[in-house]
């Protein structure tokens, strides 16, 4: 209760824009309703305001974002097909963060280490290089834990990043200051990794969407200390969002050609799905879910229950999702996770079996903490996940802002 008396949470926000989907801002952009500069300008602002509490931000480029926004903005000035851009540039003057161990040209590469502290990356990574030529404008990079090892999102060279929703919760790792700030609006978009959860965790705890894909379909070059992709790797590059509208959008520009490897334009009858749903990890070492995740759990069940009517025992196949805990609590105090090693084991199980998995917020606990489960389809059939992910917000409400 002490502890729990120092907490704060970020600002309500003002700006309506910062409420938007980023393929919603996309298009408004391209179509002349709102200019690329007015979002940049309006998302450097909300980081600056935000980022005192949650300490997310750990490198700018707020001047050179601007300016990159003003060319977009006299590009379409002097004219673009529309339908083109919309296919070739989805995001075109949209702004973007990723996590300080990607690789960002120009900017600081440090991994959280003292000893890095002054090496700036020479290219971009492979995924932000794909963001970019989709139209994406970055404008900072984010806090992680020290060579992304760890469930907590601080190092010796910037500090500790605080939940938006309570800074006296953790933000997860290793993706925690970009959870942090897409949560606090103050980003639209995330290119996150996960090789272990250090995608979904943080989302999780940040109530965002955010998906693991399946294997070998994203790059990895210039992800941390790597220098190329491997096709047979836990690892994936995915992203951190707020609406679920986005995932499908950046996947595409992720995969690049790998994006005929998948389904994602298949529609999806989720009245025809197989669920299954576990209520625990099963492993004794790992912590019980407790009474309020298990009741988030068994409300998205019940929901699938009455569209399904009924769940089966077969394997999932290419028509199965299985709904599985996020963790066994909402976001718990920083620190914490130091006295329960064993259930980083809800995140990693779907790394291992190289499963697509989605992270999807669904509300707030008593405590105004964020709540959700993980979706999880075969591998393949990522597209699944994302129309379950789908179905979830439009009956819980998905996101909902910090204050």
């Amino acid at each position: 209760m002490y502890y729990d008396s120092k907490a704060e949470k970020v600002p309500p926000v003002k700006d309506e824009l910062l409420l938007e989907s980023a393929i919603s801002l996309a298009e408004k952009i391209r179509t002349k309703k709102i200019t690329s500069e007015e979002v940049v300008r309006a998302y450097i602002e909300r980081c600056k305001e935000v980022n005192g509490l949650i300490n997310a931000v750990v490198e700018s480029r707020y001047s050179d974002a601007i300016e990159e926004a003003k060319a977009v903005d006299a590009l379409i000035e002097n004219g673009i097909d529309v339908e083109k851009v919309k296919i070739t540039q989805p995001f075109l003057g949209v702004p973007f963060t990723t996590k300080e161990s990607n690789r960002v040209k120009g900017l600081i590469h440090s991994m959280g280490l003292l000893s890095r502290r002054n090496y700036r990356a020479e290219e971009d990574a492979t995924a932000v290089r794909y963001l970019k030529e989709a139209g994406g404008i970055i404008i900072a990079t984010t806090n992680v834990p020290e060579l992304n090892l760890w469930t907590e999102s601080r190092n010796n060279l910037y500090g500790q990043t605080n939940n938006p929703y309570n800074t006296t919760r953790t933000v997860g790792g290793s993706s925690g200051g970009e959870a942090a700030l897409v949560a606090a609006s103050g980003s639209p978009l995330s290119i996150a990794s996960d090789i272990g959860g250090s995608t979904r965790m943080p989302a999780f705890f940040n109530g965002l969407f955010g998906f693991q894909p399946s294997e070998g379909l994203t790059p990895l070059a210039g992800i941390g200390l790597r220098e190329k992709d491997y096709p047979d790797t836990m690892a994936a590059t995915g992203p951190l969002c707020r609406k679920a509208e986005d995932l499908i959008p950046v996947l595409k520009v992720l995969m690049g050609s790998n994006v005929t490897k998948l389904k994602l334009d298949e529609p999806v009858n989720v009245k025809h799905l197989k669920v299954f749903y576990q209520e625990s990890s099963g492993d004794l070492r790992a912590s019980k879910v407790n009474r309020t995740m298990q009741t988030t759990l068994i409300k998205a069940v019940r929901h699938f229950r009455e569209l399904t009517g009924s769940a089966t025992k077969e394997k999932l196949g290419d028509n199965g999702v299985l709904f599985y805990p996020s963790a066994p609590f909402p976001p718990i105090y920083h620190y914490s996770a130091f006295l329960r090693p064993f259930n980083f084991g809800y995140w990693c199980l779907f790394n291992a079996l190289r499963f697509p998995t989605c992270q999807v917020p669904l509300g707030l606990d008593k405590q105004g903490l964020p709540v959700g489960i993980q979706v999880v389809a075969a591998p393949y059939n990522d597209h699944l996940c994302i129309a379950v992910a789908k179905e979830l917000e439009a009956a819980f409400g998905g996101w909902v802002p910090p204050s």
